[in-house]
């Protein structure tokens, strides 16, 4: 018996070439390692024939910087035969894999583009591309149809009981004052709106295909850092998992998945780096238990559970202003001394 999940992201590394401020998986520090293909590829075998997946995201870190990368779009692929295969890049590296296009190209995996800061999109990323597909290539923007419940649930989020509705972001220019300066300095106006949600297309003659997003509207992480060493927030657990971006995008991590990034992600995040942590908090950040072959017969369990919160879910944000504009991104790790 196969299970359906209708999104699920393959983290394959903690490395990235860029710094970004608030990375929700941490990779703006100095966090190390890879996960090749080769050392979990028996393990994902397995998972082929008890998880039906019909779109993935191969993501870190920066997934070009995986040595296997083409393993890995190649072996997900072999797997999951009918799978739509996304690969998640800041696309500065697109250039420099031996043998990336052929893998996209054979697999019809497609780029899934983040530019974090707008100001690259017409320079460096456009070029990359453009370097990196062939000859001729159509490029043209699209805004998603979805675009108006893409709006509510924004809106709602920072929405609060007494205020108006407020339906498409063309409304937002109605709402009284004081309800658009709350939306401004949570990062929602209806110009940033919709050039967050537009996405640039590229297709070139062998219908490789990349969409480039302007995704510079950041989130504060689950992690901050004060005099060298890093905290993590106490927020109410339901709070903090009605607001978040991340609660359905599930994570293959080494083979095992989990709720979300921070489930999977935190514990060996903590190990690396000095922690102001409590005793009960550091058992809550190493007690989650994801579903892998040693405990596979608890799936159907575990796969209906997983929209829900989980105690973890305290560790991220759930106030409001957590989100900002990211400006610049730059390549300098921020310096903490490692464990």
């Amino acid at each position: 018996m196969t299970h359906r999940l209708n999104y699920a992201e393959f983290y394959i590394t903690n490395v990235c070439n860029l710094n970004c401020t608030e990375c929700n998986r941490f990779n703006n520090y100095h966090f190390s390692g890879h996960q090749r293909w080769d050392d979990y590829s028996d393990v994902y075998k397995k998972w082929g024939e008890v998880i039906e997946l019909p779109y993935v995201s191969i993501l870190g870190g920066e997934p070009l910087l995986n040595p296997t990368i083409n393993d890995w779009i190649y072996g997900i692929r072999e797997i999951w035969d009918e799978t739509t295969i996304e690969i998640t890049s800041n696309g500065y590296r697109l250039n420099y894999v031996k043998g990336l296009y052929q893998a996209v190209k054979d697999t019809g995996a497609f780029f899934h583009v983040s530019v974090h800061n707008q100001e690259v999109l017409n320079g460096t990323i456009d070029e990359n591309i453009h370097e990196f597909l062939e000859s001729p290539i159509t490029k043209k923007s699209i805004v998603p149809i979805d675009i108006d419940n893409r709006w509510q649930q924004q809106y709602n989020r920072i929405k609060q009981e007494d205020w108006v509705d407020c339906d498409t972001h063309k409304d937002f220019k109605n709402l009284p004052s004081k309800y658009k300066e709350i939306c401004i300095e949570n990062g929602l106006n209806d110009v940033d709106f919709i050039n967050f949600n537009t996405y640039y297309e590229y297709i070139d003659k062998n219908s490789v295909k990349i969409l480039v997003y302007i995704e510079d509207i950041f989130y504060h992480s689950a992690i901050t850092l004060n005099n060298g060493v890093f905290n993590l927030n106490n927020s109410n657990p339901t709070k903090a998992h009605e607001r978040c971006h991340g609660k359905n995008n599930y994570h293959f991590v080494k083979g095992k998945l989990y709720k979300c990034a921070i489930s999977g992600i935190l514990p060996e995040f903590v190990k690396q780096f000095p922690f102001n942590i409590s005793k009960e908090d550091m058992e809550l950040v190493n007690s989650y238990v994801p579903l892998s072959m040693n405990n596979i017969n608890t799936i159907e369990e575990f796969v209906k559970s997983l929209p829900n919160e989980i105690p973890q879910c305290k560790f991220c944000p759930d106030g409001l202003g957590e989100s900002f504009k990211l400006n610049a991104v730059s390549g300098n790790k921020i310096k903490v001394k490692k464990l």
